[in-house]
């Protein structure tokens, strides 16, 4: 028989742009009722059952309510206009159940946070945080290297120095100049993203 099923990973509620249900939520179900014994039961009754899943809690305790799955859309919308059920000659309370669908992936189980199969808007996004962050990293390290290196040549009693201290101040304009130009590219960069998975985000509220 199939394993346990989280009923707090169900979905139960209609939306307009939902397909028709194969799946319904029976309520009221002893736990000491097997679900061989239901599922030859409602076999029976209703040929188009496939598979029958108690409901757990998120303790792994058993629900008094089970997952009926049909093998197509037809007996479940005949279920849900008689309202109830038949298991084992009781009648039971019903509603539509629906899977949790993905939308990264379009695969039922999970959802959008836990996916595996990231959108490419989200690694082009995390490519270039990482890609900045280095850039970043590395100018800093020059720019310590350079300095320190300008530092341990000057000798404080001559005049000289100063002209090396200048040069070592000009260094430290045109590494602002590299950082402001920097910031202004990965920025223009992720505005682009960001604006692209705002219109993807829009699709996928009017689907």
């Amino acid at each position: 028989m199939p394993g346990k099923q989280n009923s707090d990973r169900s979905s139960t509620s209609s939306a307009p742009a939902r397909r028709p249900p194969t799946s319904l939520i029976v309520s009221q179900v002893p736990v000491t009722e097997g679900e061989v014994s239901l599922l030859n039961d409602l076999s029976g009754n209703y040929p188009d059952v496939k598979n029958v899943y108690r409901n757990f809690d998120k303790d792994g305790h058993q629900l008094d309510s089970i997952r009926v799955d049909f093998s197509s859309t037809h007996p479940v919308s005949d279920i849900l206009n008689h309202q109830r059920i038949y298991i084992h000659d009781r009648a039971h309370y019903i509603r539509p159940y629906w899977p949790i669908v993905c939308y990264h992936c379009q695969t039922e189980g999970h959802i959008a946070s836990e996916c595996s199969k990231r959108s490419v808007s989200q690694q082009r996004l995390e490519e270039l945080l990482n890609k900045q962050n280095h850039t970043f990293e590395t100018m800093i390290a020059d720019f310590e290297t350079r300095w320190n290196e300008r530092i341990a040549e000057l000798k404080p009693q001559k005049q000289a120095d100063m002209n090396q201290l200048t040069s070592i101040l000009n260094d430290v304009s045109k590494l602002c100049q590299q950082f402001n130009q920097y910031n202004s590219q990965v920025q223009a960069q992720l505005c682009s993203v960001a604006s692209h998975v705002q219109d993807l985000q829009k699709t996928v509220n009017n689907q």
